[in-house]
This record gives structure tokens, C-alpha cells and sequence, in this order.
């Protein structure tokens, strides 16, 4: 179909009977999600006229003591044998248990029997909590930036990044990409320690662990590392012709130093991408997402859970996007529900173009989400920050959502800690963030922002979509190929050659 008719029907249409009460749902479940913002705050929440109250952070000492206590728990024998007493007492009598204690039951042993450690390992674990807090620490407080002009100017890695997907200055790029890549010579040796004392660790649980990417595969995924990257290498082999003509292509439109590392992103990201990110502004972002899954009918778990976002960039916050549960969705002994809380982050650059306003939380409320806005002056110009934020905004939500809605009788059912896979943990989320490429989603969700200015108001003209997705659609496959990080224990599940 083409977008055209499609966007011009959509604008002149009356709606029918039906879609008018699909309508009135959708807005039914929107206003279901309670905001408290900074001309409505909460009783807990400082008055209007006070600067939003940021959260204070825990210290490294005190992740690692938590860290170290909950997989102590997990770790403690006694709970797994508990745990395989009352199911062999089942095996003798069937009608001792229900099914749903049964699943119950078989849930917390394979969250137990997983997590057992022999006690040396059980020591190297508890060792690493700290280096890893302390390396934590140390890459947060690091001061990164750029050269411009012989001075020395202070960026985030979001921010370096931005300019590498933005900027039209190629030196100013090349000194964003080096700025980032100063970050591993300022942790590899302590990342290394890390790394050496993970596959001791890895090696005392089994001799069968060839290291700790093997260790936390099978525990994770319940794969070897030699049968996951069999997988990984099939895709490898079966995207490197793709990849091959991507890459020539690329240098054959914009040149060879287009494939130079500093350029790749900026080249890949092009005027279509540019012109389609006007109708991406971040200050929408949340009626955008909220929307959205109002519409697919996606809640948070019948509406008591509380969301706790984190949307903008700063000095000293984590560089990636993020979700977890201080409080876990399930269900009581009692039968009462248990609602979850989870605090996620995004990352949108509050200078940037898109973003406007820059947003803020920290209050912990009954509201189903907790935020407050103050307008901040701009001063870069760097596109496409909304769309990037957006994306990451929508993944986030999707994990919170995700375990929102677990109704199992135990806790351990709902976090993302081993045995869940991290494929089915993701899942969910990345169908999620697809949305923000989506031409029909683009067309119902995204205007175009700026008073005054042509085309104000409305959504991105079909030719604008097609010439992104055509522009784009070619070069996806090195997307495929690039490394990503799976935060659930650290592992990289990627190909072994990159472009």
C-alpha cells in the first residue's frame, strides 16, 4: 500500500461506530496511566516552585553488599534442599500439591540449583561484586569529552556518540570517536583482573566450563559456548556477503573515508534519517509511548505497579538504557497480588534538538508514573537524539512491562537473573522498540514540532518514510553484525568478525 493514500485517508476520513469505541478504550486505558508531574505533584513531592529532587544513588560498597547478599540466598544449599523435600514428599502423594505449587516449586529449584557455588567459587564471586563495583565507580567518575580547537570540551559517551551520528564536521567526529575510545585504556586493566578472576570462578564451579562466557551460557541459555557460537558463526558466514556489498556500496555513494570509523554512523545515518527525526521530538515522548501501548493494550499489571523513569542524560549517569525491580511482580501465599516497581532509563540529550524539556523523576509514588518537567535552554544541534531516545524509552518500558504482568506464587519467577533465558527476556522489548521504525506507527504517532514552521502538527510525509527506509533498509545488516552487550552477566552474544 502506498503511504500516500494511506495518510491522506487517514486525515479526511469520519471514523466509524467501531473505531470510535476502539477510540474511547484506548483514551479509557491512557488516563488509567496517572502521571504526576510539575503543576500536579503528589504530597510527597516538593512543591512546584522547588528544583525536581534527584535520587541518591547507592555507593559502590552498597551495591556490592546487596549483590553479594542476594546471591548468597540464591546460593545457600539449604533453600534448594528444602525446595527438592516437599517435591519428592509430592511424588509419593499426588495429591499433596497442586499444579500451580508444583510449577511454583520447580521454578525456585531451578533458580536455586543454578545458582549453587562450591565454596572457593562462592569466594571469587563475592571478590568480583566488589571489583566490579569499584571498576563501576571508576568508569562513572571518569572525565570524557573531546579536543576542539586545542581545548578540551566535557561530554557524556550519549553526548559523544551524538556527534558521531551528527555532526557535519568530520575532525570534530574523529575526536568524538577517539574520545570514546579512550575509555578502554582507562579500565583494561582492571577489566582485565576482572576478566581473569571471572574464568577462575567460571573454572571452580565445573571443569567442564571452558570460561566464563561458557559458564554463563549454560546457565542462561542452557547452551554450551561452543553450541552458541556455532549458531553465531552460521549467521556470520550466511550476512558477510551482505555485508560485503554494504560496505561497498557505501563507499561507492559517499566515498571511501565513509567507512572510516568516525564516519560510518554519520554516513549510515544520512539527510533522509535527518528529515524523518524532525517528527521525533522527545518532549513527546511520553504521550507517544504511552499511547502506543494503551492502544496495543499493554498495561503494568492491572495498574498498581509504579513506573520510575530516568529519560535524560547527565554527568555520572550509566551510558545505556536500562530496567530493574527493586519490587518483584507475584502473587502471595494469601492469593493477594504483589505489584512491581521498576525504575528504567533512557537516554535523550536535553541540549539536543527533539528534546526541549528536560525531564526528571525520583519521587516514588502511588502514581503508576512519577516525573516532573522544567524547560532547559538549547544550545547543541543534534538530530537524531529523539529517535534514539524514543527507541530506548520504548525497550525499557517493554521489559518493565513484560514483568509487570507475572503472576506467579513466587518473586523468582518475574526477574531476568538465570534461568531466564536472555532470549525470552528480550523478547518482549525489542517488539516493542521495532515501533519507532514502523511506517504506520510513524504516521499515527509522530508530528512534526516547531510553532510557526511549515508543515507544523503533522505526520512525515509518506516520501520522507520511503526515502529513509530505502536509504537505510541496505546497510541493516551491519547493524546485525556489530557487538551487543547483554547486560544479564555480562555476556556478548555476537559474531566473531565485525563488517
Amino acid at each position: 500500500m502506498r503511504g500516500g493514500s494511506f495518510w491522506d485517508a487517514r486525515k479526511g476520513e469520519r471514523a466509524s461506530e467501531r473505531e470510535r469505541e476502539r477510540a474511547k478504550e484506548r483514551e479509557k486505558r491512557w488516563k488509567s496511566i496517572r502521571f504526576s508531574s510539575s503543576s500536579s505533584l503528589t504530597s510527597s513531592q516538593p512543591p512546584s516552585n522547588h528544583p525536581p529532587r534527584l535520587a541518591q544513588g547507592n555507593t559502590p560498597e552498597q551495591l556490592s553488599a546487596t549483590k553479594t547478599a542476594l546471591e548468597s540466598f540464591l546460593a545457600d544449599p539449604g533453600n534448594l534442599a528444602e525446595v527438592e523435600e516437599a517435591l519428592k514428599g509430592a511424588q509419593q502423594d499426588e495429591d499433596k500439591l497442586s499444579e500451580e505449587q508444583r510449577r511454583t516449586l520447580e521454578c525456585l529449584r531451578a533458580t536455586f540449583a543454578v545458582s549453587q557455588l562450591p565454596a572457593q567459587a562462592a569466594r571469587l564471586r563475592a571478590e568480583l561484586n566488589e571489583l566490579e563495583a569499584a571498576l563501576a565507580a571508576d568508569r562513572r567518575e571518569m572525565r570524557l569529552g573531546y579536543e576542539k580547537k586545542g581545548e578540551f570540551v566535557e561530554a557524556s559517551a550519549v553526548q559523544l556518540r551524538q556527534v558521531l551520528r551528527a555532526s557535519a564536521d568530520e575532525r570534530q567526529r574523529e575526536a568524538a570517536w577517539r574520545g570514546l575510545r579512550s575509555i578502554g585504556p582507562h579500565v583494561a586493566e582492571k577489566f582485565a583482573e576482572i576478566v581473569k578472576k571471572r574464568n577462575a570462578m567460571a573454572r571452580a564451579v565445573s571443569g567442564d566450563n571452558e570460561d566464563f562466557y561458557d559458564f554463563k551460557a549454560r546457565a542462561t541459555e542452557a547452551m554450551t559456548k561452543k553450541e552458541l557460537f556455532a549458531v553465531l558463526d552460521d549467521l556470520e558466514r550466511r550476512t558477510r556477503p551482505l555485508a560485503v556489498a554494504a560496505r561497498e556500496r557505501l563507499a561507492a555513494k559517499k566515498g571511501e573515508s565513509a567507512l572510516e570509523a568516525w564516519n560510518r554512523p554519520a554516513a549510515l545515518a544520512g539527510e533522509s534519517e535527518r528529515a524523518l527525526d524532525s517528527y521525533f521530538a522527545f518532549e513527546d515522548a511520553i504521550s507517544m509511548w504511552a499511547r502506543s501501548f494503551a492502544a496495543l493494550g499493554v498495561g503494568f499489571g492491572g495498574g498498581g505497579s509504579t513506573l520510575v523513569l530516568d529519560l535524560c542524560d547527565r554527568k555520572g549517569k550509566y551510558s545505556n538504557g536500562f530496567c530493574h525491580w527493586p519490587k518483584l511482580s507475584s502473587v502471595s501465599t494469601s492469593g493477594a497480588r504483589q505489584f512491581a516497581e521498576a525504575r528504567l532509563s533512557s537516554l535523550a540529550t536535553p541540549d539536543a534538538v527533539g528534546s526541549g524539556k528536560k525531564i526528571f523523576f525520583w519521587e516514588k509514588s502511588r502514581s503508576t508514573l512519577s516525573f516532573s518537567l522544567s524547560k532547559k535552554k538549547k544550545k547543541l544541534s543534534l538530530p537524531l537524539a529523539g529517535r534514539t531516545a524514543l527507541t530506548t524509552l520504548l525497550h525499557e518500558c517493554g521489559h518493565a512491562a513484560h514483568f509487570a504482568n507475572v503472576v506467579a506464587r513466587t518473586p523468582l519467577a518475574s526477574q531476568e537473573r538465570a534461568p531466564t533465558s536472555v532470549a525470552y527476556a528480550e523478547t518482549q522489548s525489542m517488539f516493542l522498540d521495532a515501533f519507532a521504525d514502523d511506517a504506520a506507527w510513524q504516521g499515527r504517532y509522530c508530528r512534526k514540532k516547531g510553532k510557526g514552521e511549515e508543515g507544523s502538527g503533522s505526520p512525515p510525509p509518506w516520501e520522507v518514510i520511503e526515502r529513509a527506509i530505502l536509504d537505510s533498509h541496505p546497510y541493516s545488516v551491519l547493524a546485525l553484525r556489530v557487538r551487543r552487550r547483554n547486560r544479564n552477566g555480562g555476556l556478548f552474544l555476537c559474531t566473531r568478525s565485525l563488517f
